[in-house]
């Protein structure tokens, strides 16, 4: 089963909360930022840059100056790709309990 994992990310102008997704076990993790944990139904999830591997069982500073990170929950996700809202997103089950709505996987491009 994919895993997941949310981070606090403190210590910054702008704190906020990165979900963190384990595509398939081997590849970058596919991350989004929220501003609020738990999220509620209108909290837009944003695609961000992919996260390394290692963010899956970190806690502690990042390099740099850039704030620090504390574990929230982590756990394993169901996606079911055919499950698509008007707009394209995805429907994401988190064993926490929360089902979201992100943005496609595929890479943001900038």
């Amino acid at each position: 089963m994919p895993r997941y994992v949310v981070l606090h990310h403190l210590d910054i102008p702008d704190p906020h909360y990165d979900l963190m997704l384990d595509p398939d076990g081997v590849s970058p993790l596919h991350t989004y930022r929220v501003i609020q944990w738990p999220p509620t139904e209108s909290d837009r999830f944003t695609r961000i840059d992919d996260h390394r591997r290692i963010y899956l069982d970190y806690e502690g500073p990042i390099s740099g100056g850039r704030g620090r990170v504390i574990l929230i929950v982590r756990g394993i996700y169901n996606c079911c790709e055919e499950t698509k809202d008007s707009v394209g997103n995805t429907l994401i089950d988190l064993d926490c309990g929360p089902r979201l709505k992100l943005p496609l996987f595929t890479k943001r491009s900038e």
